[in-house]
């Protein structure tokens, strides 16, 4: 594997693990989505097909936050 795509790859999995840790600090759909992309901005990581329109984080933060939330009422917290 390339040295690039072995740094898009840390990238990607570095910012998988801060959405799944910070969707259950949040108590908005919008307060994930925007520390979320201030996360993206902060660390530089709009070469990870992150487009400035949020088409990409909102899609795919929809599905975070709808699988995280449902487990968390199933749970009955």
């Amino acid at each position: 594997m390339g040295r690039v795509k072995a740094m898009i790859m840390d990238q990607e999995d570095k910012l998988n693990e801060y959405i799944w840790f910070i969707v259950s600090e949040c108590e908005t759909f919008e307060e994930f989505r925007k520390k979320v992309w201030e996360y993206i901005l902060n660390n530089n990581l709009k070469f990870l097909g992150i487009y400035e329109d949020d088409t990409f984080t909102r899609g795919s933060l929809v599905d975070v936050w709808n699988e995280h939330w449902s487990k968390y009422n199933m749970e009955g917290k």
